[in-house]
């Protein structure tokens, strides 16, 4: 789910045996796919330079203050 600037505020949920749906929002959101992080904020529709080169094993942390 997202706000009319387009900033992630949360999920929307759906149980796979029951199909009960539900949504939970957050007040941070940590993208921890590593080295495939350009990867997750393309298919997120997520405007980015691109943040990772060639790597092996490599972690970081980034903040966005808006």
């Amino acid at each position: 789910m997202r706000d009319v600037r387009g900033r992630v505020l949360g999920v929307v949920t759906r149980d796979l045996l029951t199909g009960i749906r539900g949504t939970t929002r957050c007040r941070a959101i940590v993208n921890a796919t590593g080295a495939w992080v350009d990867t997750t904020l393309e298919r997120l529709k997520v405007s980015a330079d691109r943040l990772m080169g060639g790597t092996k094993g490599t972690h970081f942390f980034t903040w966005n203050y808006y």
